[in-house]
């Protein structure tokens, strides 16, 4: 019975996807832990995430890290077949297939250095006088995407990584940092300055998150089609479904 449900299961990605046993080129930047290159092999909870997923449909893949901006643009070109860890925006939907389900959820916030006063004004109304480092190409989301998009702030830095943005930071080269949580709070301990960072908090005290953002596998309308969005997101569900996931963020996320 097994045997039966699985050969049922091939069959279905047969007439669903056209393809069976494909390799699968996927784009992602350098984003520990979610992806990074050990001694050139592309890892990371994601890049572990996704091959499995594809495993599971019958394929294999191929994953490059390279410069965010680079790896949309190669992608939305079709010189890859999808892009990993990409946030789905209108813009974004004119060139990618998105599947259903997200690989992983975003919580962005402003991070400042411990010995620096600021707070964050209701509806980000202090952003005018703010400078701030971002990580270049990349979509955030939410009130902090509305003030960017609206150019906002006083000044905007842009970098490759968050080791980048962390280094300047320290340095004093702008008054906070936008990124997700936990790649920030990783690039801090990778740069020994854990106790010297802190999330920007409004003017109750709390701590002012600026978005919630799910990313996904982007697939390119010039090399792959909607079918094949929704069968990975299948086997997403599936793969969060039998504990994997679970699994691997413990592995991960520590």
């Amino acid at each position: 019975m097994k045997l039966m449900r699985g050969l049922l299961y091939v069959i279905l990605l047969l007439a669903v996807t056209g393809v069976y046993g494909k390799e699968i080129k996927l784009l992602t930047l350098e984003n520990p832990p979610l992806e990074y290159k050990d001694n050139g092999v592309a890892k990371g909870f994601n890049v572990e995430l996704v091959t499995e997923v594809l495993k599971r449909m019958g394929h294999t893949a191929n994953i490059e890290i390279m410069p965010w901006k680079r790896a949309l643009s190669y992608t939305a070109n079709g010189k890859a077949d999808g892009v990993i860890d990409a946030g789905k925006n209108a813009e974004r939907e004119k060139d990618f297939y998105f599947p259903e389900e997200s690989i992983y959820t975003e919580d962005i916030y402003l991070f400042k250095t411990k010995n620096r006063y600021l707070v964050l004004e209701d509806n980000l109304s202090n952003a005018g006088k703010l400078e701030i480092g971002i990580n270049r190409g990349f979509f955030y989301g939410g009130i902090i995407q509305e003030a960017l998009d609206n150019n906002k702030f006083k000044k905007v830095e842009e970098v490759s990584t968050y080791s980048d943005n962390v280094k300047k930071l320290m340095a004093g080269r702008f008054d906070a940092l936008v990124g997700n949580k936990l790649n920030v709070e990783y690039a801090a301990k990778a740069e020994n300055y854990s106790s010297d960072i802190e999330i920007v908090k409004d003017k109750s005290g709390n701590q002012y998150k600026l978005s919630t953002n799910n990313t996904y596998v982007a697939f390119s309308k010039q090399t792959m089609d909607q079918a094949f969005a929704d069968a990975f997101s299948k086997a997403l569900k599936e793969v969060k479904a039998d504990g994997t996931y679970e699994n691997l963020k413990t592995k991960y996320f520590k």
